[in-house]
């Protein structure tokens, strides 16, 4: 744990905070999502066939598309030609496509409303078992894999190999929103414009190397997983939202999406998810991990503008890299403007960015000053529940209205530059344990904060975290491809009972998500055995930071703004102590 030092810019003015400051921030309380990881990734989940009227059948080993009558005895041989074949889907008539294992090519692809795609069945038996019965949409390096449509679900395919010079590689849902859920988007990837010479940075792009929602597009992207996809010059190697489009992201796991491989006019942020032009999804208990922005452009995990106003909520944001500024997340809210005036900021309630219950961890940027986040733009955020730690530079937040409230924070923060109209800074309810430098107004109160910083209820003590963390050898012992986890298995000693799903691991320099655990084992997201860790290796099990239970920061916040419940979702205050009072920090302390 760094060692605390405050430091105070000489014009610095620090205000009481109270009722007044609050009125900005007081709205209806939200149950916004934590992280579950039990509920993960892909699903194989079986398929209620009593919800459709009609069923077709699909199969490359066993099929023809010309002796075939969509029956399980007779299928076709492709998904372009069932679907070409259905005419007459409706609400009153919606049609079930089962495919089966194989690899499918050709055409672009047209989903069709009250059509829903499911992979993953057996050729003969039609059991269907995603990961033991793969079922490839291949876009064979040369074209979009798919077209979405509304009313329309696809679920259980592997989307690989689209290429496109335009957005959306795997698939390109514009003014549509079907349901893509249990897939893998892995290598697909949107080329640079044609003839890119933009006389300024920060241009709109080929965006969304797996999937791009454009013009308000709403779609359900849950359980996925995005492995390896890029964009050459375009925003969201994973996903991209641009002009209002608020879909639901839940649940997915992100993983190595790298954005602006030969961009140098920065016009490539957010190597995972990035959302531009008031766009206002719901970005819940994903695990955003080891993603990374290229050549000048910012983040490598959420990249947020132009008055976007997302919940991102319960995500594992780790290990992710942004080659300028913010390696976790980036939220700006103006665009950027050259000689043109600037936009007046919308009101709170059309712009308000909250960022709650996250874990952000080892997460850094190419000037090492914002690995955990950068706010900035005349951004509106509000950061409640959040832990934030081991990141390199920390939290920097720049010229935006902010409140944080209950976070643990072991990270540095830094506050600068304002302007008129912008409410100074609300700090209440956190445990800040790294360097803190504020140069513009504003309010601490009720903080485990260092010493020199006067007001209302700060203090400055150890807060007296739980010593769960772990550290010891291991060697990888295998990748499993069908669920996209690496095997650990530490040497000498085991884990005991203890269950690690959810915590954040160090593996050697490498971070990393725990999916599962056991006493002699650890399974976690994604692919470390290309990192060369075949040998025993160091790794280390985070600490999850919650309190214990003499720690003076029970009972010792106040609960004015405070949230409901918890980083786990307790109900909060709890009485810990002597008085109903919220905890300090992320965690509300359970007797």
């Amino acid at each position: 744990m760094k060692q605390f030092i405050s430091i105070i810019a000489p014009t610095l003015i620090l205000l009481s905070s109270g009722p007044a400051l609050a009125e900005e921030w007081e709205a209806s309380e939200e149950v916004f999502g934590h992280f579950d990881p039990e509920n993960i990734g892909p699903n194989s989940v079986s398929v209620d066939l009593e919800n459709y009227q009609e069923i077709n059948y699909v199969s490359a080993e066993t099929g023809s598309d010309i002796e075939c009558d969509g029956t399980s005895g007779k299928p076709a041989a492709s998904v372009a030609h069932a679907l070409s074949i259905i005419q007459d889907a409706s609400p009153e008539k919606r049609y079930a496509i089962l495919v089966s294992e194989g690899i499918y090519k050709g055409e672009t692809l047209k989903m069709k409303p009250y059509v829903d795609l499911y992979g993953g069945f057996d050729p003969f038996s039609w059991n269907r078992n995603i990961f033991e019965h793969p079922t490839v949409l291949d876009g064979e390096l040369e074209r979009r894999v798919l077209i979405g449509a509304n009313d329309a679900r696809l679920d259980g395919f592997i989307i690989k190999r689209g290429r496109i010079r335009g957005k959306g590689a795997g698939i390109l849902c514009e003014k549509s929103s079907p349901d893509i859920t249990n897939n893998v988007f892995i290598d697909n990837m949107t080329f640079a414009p044609a003839d890119w010479s933009p006389p300024k940075w920060h241009e709109v792009a080929n965006d969304g190397g797996a999937i791009m929602c454009l013009n308000n597009a709403a779609p359900n992207i849950s359980n996925n997983t995005f492995v390896g996809n890029r964009t050459e010059i375009g925003r969201g190697a994973g996903i991209t939202c641009d002009n209002h489009s608020s879909p639901i992201i839940a649940h997915n796991v992100f993983w190595n999406n790298v954005s602006g491989l030969i961009d140098f006019a920065r016009s490539a942020e957010g190597g995972a998810i990035s959302l531009y032009d008031w766009s206002h999804p719901k970005i819940v208990g994903n695990v955003i991990s080891n993603n990374e922005s290229l050549n000048s452009n910012d983040v490598g995990g959420i990249f947020v503008a132009l008055w976007s106003a997302p919940v991102i909520a319960g995500n594992m944001i780790v290990g992710n890299i942004g080659a300028d500024d913010g390696g976790g997340i980036f939220v700006g809210g103006q665009k950027h403007h050259y000689g043109t005036p600037l936009d007046s900021v919308p009101p709170k309630e059309d712009f308000l960015v909250n960022i709650v219950n996250n874990v952000i961890m080892g997460n850094d940027n190419g000037s090492h000053n914002s690995g955990a986040m950068r706010i900035t733009m005349e951004s509106r955020v509000a950061l409640k529940n959040n832990v934030i730690a081991e990141n390199v530079g920390g939290v920097y937040l720049q010229r935006s209205t902010l409140l944080l409230v209950n976070n643990t924070i072991l990270d540095d923060v830094y506050q600068t530059e304002t302007k008129k109209g912008l409410i100074p800074g609300d700090y209440r309810n956190n445990i800040i344990r790294g360097y803190i430098k504020l140069e513009t107004e504003a309010a601490l109160t009720y903080n485990n904060v260092g010493r020199g910083w006067e007001g209302e209820g700060n203090f400055f003590g150890d807060p007296k975290f739980v010593n769960d963390g772990r550290k010891g050898k291991a060697v990888v012992t295998a990748f499993d491809r069908k669920h996209f986890i690496t095997h650990l298995k530490p040497s000498k000693i085991g884990l005991g009972n203890e269950d690690y799903a959810g915590r954040v691991i160090r593996i050697g320099e490498k971070w990393g998500v725990i999916k599962s655990s056991g006493s002699r084992s650890l399974q976690v997201w994604g692919d470390y055995t290309r990192y060369g860790f075949s040998n025993v290796t160091e790794f280390e099990i985070m600490p999850t930071y919650h309190l214990q239970a003499d720690s003076p920061c029970i009972d010792a916040g106040e609960n004015l703004l405070a949230p409901k419940r918890d980083m786990d979702s307790e109900i909060r205050p709890l009485n810990g102590g002597l008085a109903l009072k919220v905890d300090i920090g992320a965690d509300e302390y359970a007797p």
